[in-house]
């Protein structure tokens, strides 16, 4: 297993450093390049993506935004974009093509064509 976080062992990574705005992660997705997207149960109103080689693509602070609050799972869908629903705040917060779609989105002007 790689990680550029911390000390490695034949069962995984141990001593890791919070990089990427990761602080108690909860809930786990990944998108169509193989990203790793994370909840942060210390950090309720951020999210992290990591590579899939492990390298922090979210800065020490994590993606923030006003409208998350108590992310209580997260989704991604086909086109890439992300679903996390709050659980304070009573909603969902779509964070519209963030992620690597996992399919070629059609084209909006030609209907069945692909760009």
């Amino acid at each position: 297993m790689y990680s550029p976080f911390g000390n490695q062992t034949p069962y995984g990574v141990i001593n890791n450093v919070a990089q990427g705005g990761l602080s108690s992660p909860t809930f786990v997705a990944i998108d169509g390049g193989n990203n790793v997207w994370l909840t942060n149960n210390g950090n309720s109103y951020a999210l992290s993506e990591f590579a899939h080689s492990g390298t922090a693509i979210t800065n020490s602070t994590g993606y923030q935004s006003g409208n998350l609050n108590t992310a209580s799972w997260i989704a991604i869908d086909a086109s890439g974009d992300v679903w996390v629903p709050n659980q304070r705040g009573n909603s969902v917060t779509e964070l519209i093509g963030a992620a690597t779609p996992t399919v070629t989105p059609l084209s909006a002007l030609q209907p069945g064509v692909r760009p």
